[in-house]
């Protein structure tokens, strides 16, 4: 066994890479002083609210003011296939419960999805409505009435 390393690698130690160490440094500077600007000037309520099929942000975008929830009122399309979930919904004023089904939602502003401007998902003649369970804005189907 080499003397040198009898008691282990303890001497001769030194930083290897001081440049990486400047550069990570410098980054998590960085980003703490995005972070701090990001909280006093940006809107986090905004970043972390529903988008409708219609490309609104729920409760923040023209038209939707008023209407911060997300809610899906056509669930069949949905099931056949889960990722056209956030493509079917609307804005809603409320969260359906089981004690009271009815909701409001907001119409589309622009054509999207196949649906023409002005298209209420709510008031279509294929819209089913079922109890849920508010989640951060997001009106979620108990399981009671999938």
């Amino acid at each position: 066994m080499d003397s040198a390393l009898s008691q282990g690698p303890v001497q001769n130690r030194k930083c290897t890479d001081c440049l990486f160490l400047i550069i990570w440094i410098s980054f998590l500077i960085g980003m703490m002083a995005m972070t701090i600007d990001g909280y006093v000037n940006g809107n986090g309520p905004m970043m972390l609210a529903p988008i409708s099929g219609g490309s609104q942000i729920c409760g923040f975008t023209d038209g939707t003011v008023g209407f911060p929830y997300l809610y899906v009122p056509d669930l069949s399309d949905t099931v056949e296939s889960p990722s056209e979930f956030f493509k079917n919904g609307f804005c809603a004023t409320n969260c359906p419960t089981s004690s009271d089904l009815s909701v409001t939602c907001a119409p589309y502003l622009y054509a999207t999805n196949g649906h023409p401007a002005g298209y209420n998902g709510c008031t279509a003649s294929n819209a089913e409505f079922y109890a849920t369970d508010e989640i951060m804005n997001y009106c979620i189907p108990t399981t009671a009435s999938i």
